[in-house]
């Protein structure tokens, strides 16, 4: 009598192991998207910094008037890089970039950082702030979208969430 000896898988069994890669694949694409997303965010944050050390010393040393224009910290558009367009502050010390060279998000998405003068984040500087007879100390950062044009609160790096 003659035993049929079958080595090797069967066609469903492959066709099942190549659905639950593609499953696997579909999962990791989609993660890795929004992982590369963040990093140029994180950049575009990164290049905020100058600006955020300037509204910082400000807040430290005052201004002897309000600061009533926009970039009136001396630091808007320094920063720019291959993923920010403008970088912009205004008369709070609120740090603005505008976003620009990522994929997956449109031209004019958003990422804003907001001074507070309290650790807790509780109280945002205000324009009083920065003037040398009513200077409060920026304690505190936080990183924010604004509602229009905002980035989806996913590509927010880690130290913004």
């Amino acid at each position: 009598m003659k035993t049929n000896n079958t080595q090797g898988f069967t066609l469903i069994e492959l066709m099942v192991v190549v659905a639950i890669i593609a499953i696997l694949a579909a999962l990791a694409l989609s993660t890795y998207q929004a992982y590369t997303i963040r990093a140029k965010v994180s950049e575009a944050i990164l290049a905020m910094a100058n600006c955020k050390e300037a509204v910082t010393e400000a807040s430290q040393t005052g201004f002897m008037s309000t600061v009533t224009a926009a970039n009136g910290f001396n630091c808007g558009n320094y920063g720019a890089t291959t993923f920010t367009v403008d970088i912009d502050t205004d008369s709070n010390g609120k740090i603005t970039a505008l976003l620009h060279n990522i994929p997956g998000l449109d031209t004019n998405n958003k990422v804003e950082l907001i001074p507070y003068t309290d650790a807790a984040m509780t109280t945002p500087a205000v324009a009083a702030d920065f003037v040398r007879a009513t200077a409060k100390e920026v304690r505190a950062w936080k990183c924010a979208v604004p509602e229009e044009n905002g980035i989806a609160a996913l590509y927010l790096p880690a130290s913004c969430r």
